[in-house]
């Protein structure tokens, strides 16, 4: 059983309705072995064909083929394109190994490239509607599959929270719809974050909107001494989970170099946190029909 395989065991009972989940579009495959062998270097080089040949090679062993005896760019780049070929025609989860294999060593070997290769790759499965898309996961530079939809949950609730405040806040509408658009590229680091950032900026007009004050933290404590907005826990909660983000993650707004990273499961928690404030103090405003 191969790793995806392994990581994906009921892949075969996925639906390819909204995306495709068990089966390769057509033309994605022209499309990333042209990625993959621009990414190998500069034509001409010695270390590009070299580079190329073992790209080759880890597509066409998976495809079960031998492996290349070609030396010239030209020719490595019309095998890794029939590779592909192949394994377009073959079982799903070969063509997904065969590519992580290939983007694996890629990633690897050029560090100084690592963001924009995985973007071109990434962009490619977007544009094709791939159900999946390449993540960087740890510090031993490994790369693995993540099904696009696993960000659907975080999706779902920042729509929610746009259902829940278009009455109430333009600004605060507007910024969640930003963030959804923002977490349909999970995979990319910044995507996450600016999914996080848009549903803060969402938070804070909302808080603003409810106290009538243009400053954020005056506006918190106003809505607090008003007591009339429910459980304090639950009131202030919008404040701390601003205050937390803003000292964990001091670039999020504002663009400090810090180089700091939301993992995907951790920008959910976040922004399921946030929307479910949002939600509940618009609910009170209905409530209390001001």
């Amino acid at each position: 059983m191969g790793r995806f395989q392994q990581e994906f065991k009921d892949y075969e009972q996925y639906d390819d309705g909204d995306c495709y989940k068990k089966t390769v579009p057509t033309g994605m495959t022209d499309a990333l072995a042209e990625v993959l062998a621009t990414s190998c270097g500069v034509d001409g080089e010695a270390t590009t064909a070299t580079t190329m040949r073992s790209v080759a090679n880890d597509l066409l062993s998976m495809a079960g083929r031998k492996p290349t005896s070609n030396w010239e760019a030209g020719a490595l780049k019309t095998e890794i394109k029939s590779a592909y070929h192949i394994l377009q025609e073959s079982r799903f989860d070969k063509f997904m190994d065969a590519t992580l294999n290939a983007a694996q060593r890629l990633y690897k070997a050029y560090p100084a490239a690592r963001e924009g290769f995985l973007r071109d790759i990434n962009d490619v499965l977007i544009a094709a509607n791939f159900g999946y898309a390449l993540r960087a996961v740890d510090a031993a530079d490994r790369l693995l599959w993540e099904l696009r939809t696993a960000a659907l949950a975080g999706v779902s609730s920042l729509i929610a929270g746009a259902e829940a405040v278009k009455d109430i806040s333009t600004e605060a509408l507007e910024h969640l719809q930003q963030a959804v658009e923002h977490l349909y590229s999970p995979s990319r680091p910044r995507s996450r974050k600016d999914a996080v950032r848009d549903a803060m900026s969402a938070l804070e007009a909302m808080v603003k909107k409810l106290a009538s004050e243009a400053d954020f933290d005056r506006a918190s404590k106003k809505l607090r001494d008003e007591k009339i907005w429910g459980n304090d826990q639950i009131v202030k909660e919008g404040h701390s989970t601003w205050g937390l983000l803003h000292h964990h993650y001091p670039d999020i707004r504002h663009g400090q170099q810090t180089g700091s990273d939301l993992d995907l499961e951790e920008a959910l928690y976040w922004i399921g946190r946030i929307t479910t404030y949002v939600k509940y103090m618009a609910a009170r405003k209905r409530v209390l029909g001001r």
